[in-house]
């Protein structure tokens, strides 16, 4: 709850007209100047207002990616908030500058804030940014309000010193209002020093203590670092309730007993036994001096370091190295997990100053370093803790100044604005202004942050971890007294009395200090002429201002239900090459898109190109897609484009898209032709059907052309058709198949080419093949591979039997009905269909099969009949029948009669071989015959190997004669071959297998009688000897198997 010692805004306009009227004209001005009154439509209740700096202070509209990202990320957090119950508001810089009056940004802001309290009920506003980057109000105060300079005895004597300083204080931005319910600008008097408090004067400037909002601020310097922070808050959120470390507290302390503040270690104590639940479980880390020693000039105090554990055993820490205890709150941090951490002692920007002297064991005494900066960042918490820090200095996150005098701060503030610490310390570099310090005892302010960069805090580095540390940290930013156990106190004590979130309680524990410990102008003593007042009372009423709430002040303590989201975004590419490219350009762009549906916070990207080092992350946070331009390489590099895309609930999902870069088309060639040749094209009088032929060589169908690629970087395809009408096919192979619808020599032209998987395209390249289409039954059935192994087939003279295994089907038939069709021909292609009958199913050695009756042919003509196996389901499906050919034949050897007669049984290589042919048929009349040889044409160095004739009456011989050449480098063998006659009217007639030898050539020795020679076609083998004068051979020694022997021959 809220406690207020004065009246409401509402009781104060109801009992006095005239503060209504003005009142009522006052929020009439922020009428005409909120986004209202420009026509955008707002909520009924905004209890979120997020301030994020989009766009340039002095900029009307957002003018780059890097504002975009802040207005984006901010919204889409507005949004989870409006979502899970507590409606929010993205409000940028820009905007404010636009809508709002005031002397800077800074009081822009508060009007701002003040605007959104009265109209919408605002209860927590968070700032997004650290002090280089987002408007800090700094508060003057110090020795006097008279201005005089600050004099003080040392060594007897009445030196100069710096009493004057410029402090943040963002409760500038949750003190709106007066005790009298009017805007307060911190700047009752109307000079240039605001937030004014002084040892003689706590209400100069109108500084009140209570406020009338919950103010946090995110310390972050880039969109990255909010990103992280807004996960942490939704991360905190859902889990928190089930996190091993819920109602855990880590308390860690200072020196104890009896050193600066005793009250450290009794102080975290006191809370946790006297206010916090005993069902909380709590922890204590301590220091405790032992001693102290003089070492030199130094003097070293000596301590030890002890750990209560929540199960209330107590250990002593080691510590061997300077590192020993910042270590083992790491580990405690990391392994507990607590939900709190609660830390009193001394402070320093850099860290938690628990540091100290202990006695080494051996090797010396060691000191012991506190916990740092470096600490709080490499945390690896689970789940983000909300810190309170009793100590002074960590939560300085901007510069401070110090001025001799206050007139010294007015000449130095014409060019103060009050925004941020650049506006501020111009000063710095003004030597004007360093002049005005005129003692040597007035130093230079205190330039902690860097002129070159900014250094963090280490509430800086605990709320910017983006793996673990605290999602709220409250400290102070200059220094700070034992006060501030007073507000630690407090905060705790609102948590339990049941404040909802983070803000409510801090804004109850300043409330409260304000309503019971708020003090009042201390005593004073004269000093160098001067009055000197306590300084106890002036630090006390600046306790809360030097306080900062880093963090969302609307996070909820005990977390929120049912808001789970465990599923990654889903990343996708437009516009990407693919794995090869030939793009040329001087750049290309592609499209990165993610989606989730909880939505997606930020996608970031980077690149690299072959073995260079990869770019810097890119981030974008924008909820539209992405167009990004990437870099053309050089042949054969390889570009890789990382993508990662991240949700508010932390669930991230990465891509990685790779390319090569590939300009040069590929080769294509035949590698090899897989076909019987049958014969040679000799007669260019008589050409083949189709135009006229370049081939020379006749093949036997199948024939299977074999194509082969080349290219040095990317995968190929190579695409082929046949003839001129053909349509374009994938593969490496092209099949010219036997047609018994169209028989004959046929002329086939193919033409091929390869594009590899960058888009290069190489040359097409044509060949032409002359194929015999004309199948053999045989060969044509073994060529159906399925059929191969699931078909029978048998004929016993005109009675055909088949039988089809059951799995040639797809599904299990009911029943199959077999049909066939024929005679085929080329001018009947397509012939009705005639019932066989139905087939029987039988089971034979374990397999099923499906036996069709017997189908008698004897009254069919001769020719190619297709069968089908009609399967039935719920009934006939003549898409799923199993169909093939069959060559029914009246044809046997005593139809027709082969008489062949050859001039040699054994050759020689280059000898002339005349091989007589007689064909004589009683089938019938014939008509477009072919007579030839089926011989190997590697055999024949020229001659002719068929002849043709028109037609053929039955009993009437046809004879024709064949002088062939051998070639003449042929190696010894025995030769087989056919003689064979096809008719278009019945098909083949094939003479029975005849032979003759190849012998080695003999050489011509005048000199010899005898000449010896050896058969290379035997094993083992035999040495012959010939006669010269005889011409007869004999054999003489024949070699045992597995015997090696040398022989030499003279001649006699």
């Amino acid at each position: 709850m809220i406690l207020h010692n004065r009246q409401n805004i509402n009781t104060i306009k109801n009992s006095n007209k005239t503060k209504s009227a003005l009142i009522l004209a006052f929020v009439f001005v922020f009428l005409l100047l909120s986004p209202m009154a420009k026509g955008e439509q707002q909520p009924q209740e905004i209890k979120l207002l997020i301030i994020h700096p989009g766009g340039d202070p002095y900029d009307n509209v957002p003018d780059n990616n890097i504002d975009l990202a802040w207005k984006n990320l901010a919204e889409k957090f507005a949004e989870y908030k409006t979502n899970t119950g507590i409606p929010a508001k993205a409000l940028g810089l820009w905007e404010i500058n636009r809508d709002f009056n005031g002397r800077d940004t800074a009081e822009k802001i508060k009007r701002a804030i003040s605007y959104y309290v009265h109209n919408y009920n605002t209860r927590y506003v968070l700032l997004v940014g650290d002090g280089t980057i987002f408007p800090v109000r700094y508060h003057f105060g110090g020795w006097s309000s008279y201005g005089g300079p600050r004099i003080k005895e040392k060594d007897g004597q009445c030196k100069h010193f710096c009493g004057y300083f410029f402090v943040p204080a963002d409760f500038y931005f949750a003190d709106l209002y007066d005790q009298n319910g009017n805007f307060n600008d911190w700047n009752k008097n109307g000079n240039q020093l605001i937030g004014e408090v002084y040892r003689d004067s706590f209400d100069i400037d109108g500084v009140d203590l209570h406020p009338d909002v919950a103010v946090g601020r995110v310390p972050c310097k880039t969109p990255e670092e909010f990103l992280h922070y807004i996960i942490k808050v939704v991360k905190y959120e859902k889990s928190i309730r089930d996190s091993s470390g819920y109602h855990k507290v880590l308390f860690v302390s200072d020196h104890y007993p009896n050193y600066y503040d005793p009250n450290d270690y009794e102080t975290n104590k006191d809370i946790g036994n006297n206010i916090l639940p005993q069902s909380w479980d709590k922890a204590y880390v301590r220091q405790q001096k032992v001693g102290e020693e003089e070492v030199g000039r130094e003097t070293r105090v000596y301590c030890e370091y002890y750990y209560e554990n929540y199960d209330g055993t107590e250990e002593k820490i080691d510590t061997p190295n300077q590192d020993s205890v910042a270590s083992f709150i790491t580990d405690v941090v990391n392994r507990e997990n607590p939900q709190f951490i609660n830390y009193n002692g001394h402070g320093v920007p850099i860290g938690w100053a628990i540091s100290g002297w202990t006695h080494g064991v051996g090797s010396g005494d060691v000191k012991v370093r506190g916990f740092r900066r470096s600490d709080a960042s490499n945390l690896s918490n689970d789940i983000p803790h909300i810190v309170f820090v009793g100590a002074c200095e960590t939560g300085h996150f901007v510069t401070h100044g110090h001025f001799c005098d206050r007139s010294q701060a007015l000449a130095c503030s014409t060019d103060y604005s009050g925004e941020t610490v650049d506006h501020i310390f111009r000063y710095v570099t003004n030597q004007d202004c360093q002049n005005l310090c005129t003692s040597n005892s007035c130093s230079q302010p205190t330039q902690w942050r860097t002129t070159n960069g900014d250094r963090d805090c280490i509430a800086e580095s605990f709320i910017n971890n983006p793996n673990g540390g605290a999602v709220v940290y409250i400290g102070s930013d200059p220094e700070v007294q034992s006060w501030c156990q007073i507000l630690n106190k407090y905060f705790f004590k609102a948590i339990v009395n049941g404040d909802a979130t983070v803000g409510d309680a801090w804004r109850d524990a300043l409330e409260e200090f304000a309503n019971r410990d708020k003090p009042s102008v201390g005593s004073y003593k004269t000093e160098c002429e001067q009055k000197v007042y306590d300084w106890i009372p002036f630090k006390k009423f600046l306790a809360p201002l030097k306080y900062h709430l880093f963090g969302d002040p609307s996070l909820r303590i005990e977390g929120i239900t049912g808001v789970s989201d465990t599923t990654a975004p889903a990343i996708s590419i437009f516009n990407w090459p693919g794995r090869y490219t030939n793009i040329s350009e001087l750049s290309f762009f592609v499209c990165i898109a993610a989606e989730d549906r909880s939505g997606v916070l930020a996608v970031e990207y980077r690149y690299k190109m072959g073995n260079q080092d990869w770019t810097q992350w890119s981030w974008s946070f924008s909820s539209n897609p992405i167009s990004i331009s990437l870099p053309i390489g050089h042949e054969g590099e390889e570009l890789t484009l990382e993508v990662r895309a991240i949700d508010i609930f932390g669930n991230n999902a990465t891509r990685t898209y790779t390319t090569t870069f590939d300009f040069t088309p590929p080769e294509c060639r035949v590698e090899e032709i897989d076909g019987e040749i049958i014969g040679f094209y000799l007669n260019p009088l008589h050409p083949p059907v189709g135009p006229s032929p370049v081939a020379t060589k006749i093949y036997g169908c199948p024939v299977t052309v074999f194509f082969e690629a080349e290219d040095a970087i990317s995968p190929t395809t190579i695409y082929y058709k046949v003839d001129e009408e053909g349509d374009w096919h994938q593969g490496d192979y092209v099949r010219i198949p036997c047609d018994i619808r169209n028989p004959g020599v046929h002329q086939f032209e193919i033409t091929y080419y390869a594009e590899d998987a960058a888009g290069n395209k190489g040359d097409e390249k044509t060949i032409k093949l002359l194929v015999d289409t004309t199948p053999d039954v045989k060969e044509w059935i073994r060529g159906q591979e399925k059929l191969e192994k699931l078909l029978a087939a048998e004929a016993l003279e005109e009675i055909w039997r088949f039988q089809l295994m059951e799995e040639a089907f797809v599904d299990v038939p009911k029943k199959v009905r077999v049909d066939f069709r024929g005679p085929v021909t080329a001018e009947n292609r397509n012939p009705a269909w005639q019932p066989i009958g139905e087939a029987t199913n039988v089971i034979r050695q374990g397999k099923t099969f499906w036996q069709a009756p017997s189908w008698n042919t004897r009254n069919l003509p001769t020719g190619w009949y297709e069968i089908r196996f009609l399967p039935s389901y719920s009934s006939f499906a003549e898409e799923k029948s199993v169909n093939f050919f069959v060559f029914v034949s009246k044809i046997t050897h005593k139809n027709y009669d082969f008489k062949i007669e050859v001039n040699k049984d054994k050759v020689k290589p280059g000898d002339k071989l005349r091989i007589k042919v007689t064909f004589k048929q009683n089938v019938g009349k014939l008509s477009d015959l072919r007579l030839g040889l089926f011989i190997g044409p590697s055999l024949i160095e020229e001659g002719r190997v068929e002849f043709k004739r028109e037609s053929l009456e039955p009993d009437t011989e046809w004879s024709e004669v064949f002088d062939i050449t051998l070639v003449r480098d042929l190696a010894p063998q025995d030769v087989k071959f056919k003689a064979y006659v096809y008719s278009k009217d019945v098909g083949w007639f094939k003479s029975k297998p005849i032979a003759f030898s190849v012998v080695s050539k003999v050489p011509e020795v005048s000199l010899s009688k005898n000449i010896y020679f050896t058969s290379a076609k035997e094993n083992p083998g035999s040495i012959y000897e010939y006669n010269n004068l005889t011409k007869k051979e004999k054999k003489i020694f024949t070699r045992e198997r597995g015997q090696i022997y040398s022989f030499a021959f003279h001649p006699e």
